[in-house]
This record gives C-alpha cells, sequence and structure tokens, in this order.
C-alpha cells in the first residue's frame, strides 16, 4: 500500500492510498480434442481459490464469488466454434465446442482470467487447445474394436494393449 499527499496553496492536504493488487499467472494447461467432436472443459473454481487471499488452510472452505472470462490471446473474443458459460459466481465455468478441421494442427491459446469478486484479485494461466484430426481418432478406435474382437476370439490374454 502506497500512500501520497498533494499539498495546495492554501496548504489544505489530501491524502489518498492506492493498493496494488497484482495478478498471479498459473502454468499452461495442454489439450488436445479432436476436429468435429465436442470439446468440454470444465473452469473450476477450486483450482484458482487458493490464489486469492486470504490464502485458505488446507481444509478450510473459502466460498467467494469467482467469475471468469475468456479470450484467444490477442483477441478480445474466443474463436467462433468456442463457447463459454458459467450459470453463477459460485459454480464452475465451462468452456464447450466442436473445433473445426480448418484449426487441426494449429494450437489454439485461450487466456482465462478468474476474478475474485470479493477482493477484485485477479489469477490468469492459458489453455493450450491442440486441435487434432478425427482421422487418427477414427484409426485408433478401429485398432481398439479389432483388438477387442481378436482377443474374444482368441480368448483371454496375458498381455494388456492400450491405446491412446
Amino acid at each position: 500500500m502506497s500512500h501520497f499527499c498533494f499539498f495546495s496553496v492554501s496548504y489544505l492536504s489530501f491524502c489518498f492510498s492506492v493498493y496494488t493488487i497484482l495478478s498471479k499467472v498459473h502454468s499452461d494447461r495442454n489439450v488436445y480434442p479432436s476436429a468435429g467432436v465436442l470439446f468440454v472443459h470444465v473452469l473450476e473454481r477450486e483450482y484458482f481459490k487458493g490464489e486469492f487471499p486470504p490464502y485458505p488452510k488446507p481444509g478450510e472452505i473459502s466460498n467467494d464469488p469467482i467469475t471468469f472470462n475468456t479470450n484467444l490471446m490477442g483477441y478480445p473474443d474466443r474463436p467462433g466454434w468456442l463457447r463459454y458459460i458459467q450459470r453463477t459466481p459460485y459454480s464452475d465455468g465451462v468452456l464447450y465446442g466442436s473445433p473445426t478441421v480448418e484449426n487441426v494442427g494449429k494450437p489454439t491459446i485461450i487466456e482465462i482470467t478468474a476474478y475474485n469478486r470479493r477482493t477484485f484479485e485477479t489469477a490468469r494461466h492459458n489453455l493450450i487447445i491442440n486441435i487434432m484430426s478425427a482421422e487418427g481418432m477414427y484409426r485408433n478406435s478401429l485398432l481398439c474394436f479389432e483388438l477387442n474382437k481378436q482377443k474374444h476370439i482368441m480368448g483371454s490374454c496375458s498381455f494388456k494393449i492400450v491405446v491412446v
């Protein structure tokens, strides 16, 4: 907190205080949705609560109202395919939509700013959306189907194959 005083010619002083509210930056988070498939990402209030003072102690519940603002990095709004909803400042926010094929292979960086409506502090982090081709997902699902079919034909197997 800083104090500033101004003196006028008549020797009356005017003083006011300036409170500095710093924004904390959270680490980037990567997600990998597929083009043409519904993408849903929940903005959890709990994830941001620990960044706003008074810092809650473990097991202590803080129920400050928190709202979110989301935008494409360098732009005032989100991409056309991405929507956002938050019912109340006491509920989680949700980003959702179906990425388009035009965005495959291009990282889409969404800036997420959380506002504590009681203290007016902010916390920010980036959500990096790496849109994948739906064809790769289709091939992986076919491979899983074929492996499961083979497993049923051969009986129980002593190994497990996981396709990600």
